[in-house]
């Protein structure tokens, strides 16, 4: 029998590559979906879209719960000028 090395992913890395497809996927169906002119076409694009976020955030909180993924919090200063620049005063 012939033994072949393969490199194998950890359990992290491999949801931390599922994380990343997955911002992908959302990308292209944002853009498809804002740009499509049909709008039988533009609904199925924005089912498809919420469908992709929600397996994206049942793959963050798998990764949360794990500890391998930690949302950076906003400063409250960059939190106050986003504001600002949309908002104004």
């Amino acid at each position: 029998m012939q033994e072949t090395n393969k490199a194998s992913l950890t359990e992290k890395e491999m949801m931390q590559e599922c994380l990343g497809s997955q911002r992908s996927i959302t990308e292209a169906y944002n853009a498809r979906a804002f740009t499509c002119s049909d709008e039988q076409l533009q609904k199925t694009f924005l089912n498809l879209l919420t469908e992709e976020h929600e397996l994206g955030a049942k793959v963050t909180d798998a990764m949360t719960s794990r500890g391998w993924h930690q949302e950076k919090e906003a400063e409250k200063t960059e939190l106050a000028k986003t504001k600002e620049k949309f908002m104004g005063d």
